[in-house]
């Protein structure tokens, strides 16, 4: 499967624990005990879009 966020093949994908994006290894880092994407690794947090955590809706 491709990652949403960056387009590139990925074997697992990862969700930002601050605003539930989700992306492969390379989009999503571990940042302490939070994995965080690039937005909120820089600061740049936005507010979650839907209540539902986005994998389980993927999956769901």
């Amino acid at each position: 499967m491709n990652c949403p966020a960056c387009g590139s093949p990925s074997l697992e994908l990862l969700e930002c624990d601050v605003c539930m994006k989700v992306g492969c290894v390379k989009c999503v880092i571990k940042k302490g005990k939070q994995w965080a994407c690039s937005m909120c690794k820089t600061g740049t947090v936005q507010e979650p879009k839907q209540s539902t955590s986005s994998i389980f809706s993927m999956f769901g």
